[in-house]
């Protein structure tokens, strides 16, 4: 995914985890392992079904090179 398809998809409010996710290239599972969480945690998240706590967003955006700012 280019940068720019990224930041469209960004504006048009769509899960910043799995833009970003699929941005860096990684699959649901590559992310869980990177993270420590199961796969249906990252899809739960994904859709917007489970909220995830400061701690598991902080793993999130270290495997995602983000800042913690970037997913919120």
């Amino acid at each position: 995914m280019m940068w720019l398809e990224a930041l469209q998809r960004l504006i048009a409010a769509q899960s910043k985890i799995k833009v970003w996710r699929e941005y860096r290239g990684l699959t649901q599972t590559d992310l869980a392992k990177q993270v420590g969480v199961s796969q249906s945690t990252i899809a739960l998240l994904e859709s917007g079904k489970h909220v995830g706590s400061l701690a598991l967003f902080n793993g999130l955006a270290e495997a995602l090179n983000l800042e913690l700012d970037d997913l919120i």
